[in-house]
C-alpha cells in the first residue's frame, strides 16, 4: 500500500502522462468512497462467525493474493479501473489486519505492543521506500517506467509474503469458536 500511495500518482502523471487534475479527482473520489467502504467491510467481517482458521485471518489470507496482483497492475497501463478496484478491495485486508491484535490477546500491554510493532514495520518500510525508491526509479533525473513496475512486483511479493506469514504465525485466541476448537 505504501509504495502505491507514494509513487502511483507520479507514475500516472510522469509516465502515463495523465492530467494531474484527473489523477487528483480519481484520488479524491476513491478516498471519499474509502470513508464509506471501510465501515461496510468492517461490519461484514465482524458479522461473520469465526471458523477454525479464525475470524480475521481467512480474510487476510484470501484477499492478500488479489491485492498483490492489483498492486502490480497499478503500474501497467490498464486504466483507472484498476486503481478503483484496488481501493475498493484494500479494506478486505487492512481492516481484518488492523483488528487482529484485538483477538490475539486479552492483555492490554500486549495489544499495545502488537500495534506498536505493526506501526513500526510500516514506518520502516515507508522510510526505505522514500530513501531508496527515487534512487531506483529515476535515471538521470527521469522516471523509468519499467522500474516502477519492477519495484511494484518486489513490494507486492514482499507484502504477500508478510501477510501469508502473519496468517501462519498469528492465532486468534479470543474468538469463541476458535477457543472451543482448541479445547
Amino acid at each position: 500500500e505504501q509504495y502505491r500511495a507514494m509513487y502511483l500518482s507520479i507514475f500516472y502523471t510522469l509516465i502515463l502522462q495523465v492530467n494531474p487534475f484527473h489523477v487528483g479527482i480519481l484520488l479524491l473520489i476513491t478516498k471519499i468512497w474509502d470513508a464509506v467502504n471501510d465501515p461496510i467491510i468492517g461490519a461484514i467481517v465482524d458479522s461473520r462467525k469465526a471458523t477454525k482458521g479464525g475470524k480475521f485471518i481467512p480474510w487476510i489470507r484470501a484477499f492478500s493474493f488479489p491485492m498483490a496482483v492489483l498492486c502490480i497492475l497499478g503500474f501497467v497501463n490498464v486504466g483507472n479501473i484498476n486503481y478503483v478496484l484496488y481501493e475498493a478491495l484494500y479494506p478486505c485486508v487492512s481492516v481484518p489486519f488492523g483488528t487482529l491484535s484485538s483477538v490475539m490477546t486479552d492483555d492490554v500491554s500486549q495489544r499495545t505492543a502488537l500495534s506498536r510493532y505493526r506501526s513500526l514495520g510500516g514506518t520502516i518500510f515507508m522510510t526505505v521506500m522514500v530513501m531508496i525508491g527515487p534512487l531506483f526509479l529515476y535515471v538521470d533525473n527521469k522516471p523509468v517506467a519499467g522500474r516502477f513496475l519492477m519495484l511494484a512486483c518486489i513490494c507486492a511479493m514482499l507484502g504477500l509474503l508478510c501477510l501469508q506469514i502473519t496468517c501462519v504465525w498469528c492465532k486468534e485466541w479470543k474468538c469463541p469458536s476458535v477457543r472451543r476448537a482448541k479445547s
